[in-house]
């Protein structure tokens, strides 16, 4: 069973590895082409795709497998894919409103 947990979620590290890295490209020091990045868009949803998965094997002896762990570590995949996609949300909106605001003419009122 734990040989199928992992071939079901065996694409989650490269899909972390990709969006973690576009998020921390969200952080680079020219907001300008920082906000050109787009926010991510993350659905892995390993909880939905371990319950598909752990239907389709069937029944098991209740001694033969506990499903509470793979639950547990699929429940946090989606977790940290949530996470993800609101620090690049709030990032890009940081960056969107810094670009902006460097944008904007200063003009000082030296008249009083």
């Amino acid at each position: 069973m734990r040989v199928r947990f992992f071939q079901m979620a065996g694409d989650y590290p490269d899909q972390a590895a990709e969006y973690l890295e576009h998020a921390a490209r969200q952080f680079q020091r020219d907001p300008g082409r920082a906000a050109r990045l787009e926010s991510l868009r993350w659905k892995p949803d390993v909880s939905g795709r371990w319950d598909h998965t752990f239907h389709e094997i069937g029944p098991l002896p209740d001694y033969a497998f506990d499903p509470v762990p793979p639950v547990v570590i699929a429940h946090c995949l989606d977790q940290v894919a949530r996470a993800t996609e609101r620090i690049s949300a709030v990032a890009r909106e940081i960056n969107v409103r810094h670009a902006h605001s460097r944008a904007l003419p200063i003009h000082l009122d030296m008249s009083t």
